[in-house]
């Protein structure tokens, strides 16, 4: 895109839109991959992205590829990797996206309006000309075209997953009150020894009164 030709009042618009857009391409990559690991459908799969932020889905992965026996320690440690670089590089979409921005006096780049204060207070000069965003662009297709070859391995390993996910079956002759956890979360009731309500049961204690 030719962003040297828009007018200059539209140009910080256009490179931060660009911008946004790539990063949610490649958002929404991760998000096909942990569908692919889960067989989550698309309704399932699009409840969980609405309720997760970038780092739960980059913990979510991180989790899942060293269960994926189908893959080398070496390939785990690349993904991991690459996982990381992405959650690091949302500084820089939040930057994108929560910053106030504007063309700089000379209309050569964008500069953005940074506050930081947290321990220390700063107010950094944050500019991106256009060299630098297409730079940026490039990083989000490199993501995104990584993430989509990510999604047919974690396909491959889902079903060794799948199964070490299942819990053992029960014996048949178990009761509700013996299926492990249950047990102890939901123990069955039991007669209060110090209630006082009335009991027609005899006490162990007292002998039964002959009959007359």
């Amino acid at each position: 895109m030719d962003f040297e030709s828009l007018d200059p009042r539209m140009r910080p618009a256009a490179l931060v839109g660009m911008f946004l857009q790539k990063w949610a391409f490649m958002e929404a990559e991760l998000m096909r991959a942990i569908r692919e690991a889960f067989g989550l459908n698309l309704v399932s799969a699009s409840i969980i992205k609405a309720n997760t932020q970038l780092r739960d889905k980059v913990h979510i992965l991180r989790t899942i590829l060293p269960i994926t026996t189908l893959m080398s320690e070496g390939e785990r440690k690349r993904w991991d990797k690459l996982l990381l670089e992405i959650a690091g590089y949302s500084t820089i979409r939040n930057m994108m996206a929560h910053d106030m921005f504007y063309m700089t006096d000379d209309n050569q780049a964008v500069s953005f309006f940074v506050i930081k204060a947290k321990g220390d207070f700063d107010v950094p000069t944050v500019t991106w000309d256009i060299a630098a965003f297409e730079s940026a662009y490039d990083k989000l297709d490199s993501y995104q075209e990584q993430l989509s070859k990510l999604r047919p391995i974690i396909k491959t390993g889902r079903e060794y997953f799948q199964a070490i996910a299942q819990p053992p079956a029960p014996s048949p002759t178990a009761g509700i009150w013996s299926l492990g956890l249950l047990g102890s979360l939901f123990p069955p009731p039991q007669e209060n020894p110090g209630s006082d309500q009335p009991s027609d049961r005899p006490s162990p204690q007292t002998e039964p009164k002959p009959q007359e």
